[in-house]
């Protein structure tokens, strides 16, 4: 019975003591938390707060080293009391915080809370991992993203990405204004489903050229889902997304250049018109000038004829 008891008690003294090596040795901020304060934490944990000895970080509350509001507007007291509440019913929380070096300076960790009991004492064995890099990156991402975002929503026409399989995958605002489609129905609908007649067929046969040949374009009239019939200029190029060949384009409503060119070609008409019109009234015109011509001539003869004949009558006269 004692050499058990003597086992019992040399395997709780190993495994305080490999715990005690896994913490301190611990690259990541470990802390342990009873009665909602601190009361041990590693080296690591001294390092990520700057602060000058554990001893300074022992027995404060978790909201002694956060700014006083959290990003979404709560109290860090109040949210870390909440919290800590919670993970005596949960066992185990994972989510990210705002803490406060000692030097003021704010920043982000991602929390991993544990909970240890341990007779009558609870525990909460607490991993703090800094993702002040990750924050950066995410928030670099989202700039670039809201850029990407603003400069396809900035575009004169229409813009869109197609899969493979014919789905829209990106599209901008106008394509929703135009189309009068919702961002819902466009994820779920064909792009051949917004042409009619033989641009069904046409848009297809372009599509194919882009994954086929890499570029391609063509005009048709986009269908509204209202029935609005458009004209548009569609361009298309391949471009690899995820590892697999896209099409991105644009369209740009032709709608003032087909009334320009039916104006045109209406104008064209019109003065086709007017110029035979023209030609066959200069016709009419050198006819009646010839007819003219002719009548001069015969008056010409006919003067003449009378001349003679009363130059001859005046010599009868005379001999008589």
């Amino acid at each position: 019975m004692k050499g058990r008891l003597q086992d019992m008690v040399i395997n709780h003294t190993n495994k305080d003591s490999m715990f005690e090596t896994l913490f301190e040795c611990s690259p990541d901020a470990c802390l342990l938390i009873e009665n909602n304060r601190f009361i041990k934490c590693n080296q690591a944990a001294v390092d990520m707060l700057r602060a000058d000895s554990k001893e300074q970080v022992f027995n404060t509350h978790p909201s002694e080293i956060s700014p006083e509001f959290q990003p979404d507007g709560r109290s860090s007291y109040e949210k870390a009391e909440e919290l800590l509440a919670k993970i005596i019913d949960t066992g185990s929380l994972h989510f990210e915080w705002i803490h406060k070096r000692m030097n003021g300076e704010e920043f982000p960790v991602d929390v991993s809370l544990t909970l240890i009991r341990d007779g009558e004492r609870t525990i909460i064995y607490t991993v703090w991992r800094d993702i002040s890099v990750r924050k950066i990156a995410e928030e670099s991402l989202l700039r670039e993203k809201k850029f990407s975002t603003e400069a396809v929503n900035s575009l004169p026409g229409v813009f869109y990405i197609i899969s493979p399989t014919y789905n829209f995958l990106q599209w901008n605002d106008n394509f929703e204004r135009l189309t009068e489609y919702s961002f819902e129905e466009l994820g779920q609908i064909s792009p051949l489903e917004l042409f009619g007649g033989t641009d069904k067929e046409r848009i297809k046969e372009r599509i194919q050229e882009v994954f086929a040949k890499g570029s391609a374009n063509v005009e048709a009239e986009l269908v509204s889902k209202s029935g609005k019939h458009i004209p548009h200029h569609f361009t298309g190029r391949a471009i690899q997304i995820d590892g697999q060949t896209c099409l991105i384009g644009m369209g740009i409503d032709i709608t003032e250049r087909k009334l320009a060119e039916e104006a045109l070609l209406e104008l064209k008409d019109k003065l086709q018109e007017q110029n035979e019109e023209l030609l066959q009234n200069e016709e009419e015109l050198r006819t009646q000038n010839n007819e003219l011509l002719a009548t001069e001539e015969m008056l010409r003869v006919q003067i003449n004829d009378y001349e003679v004949s009363q130059k001859l009558l005046k010599e009868v006269r005379h001999r008589v």
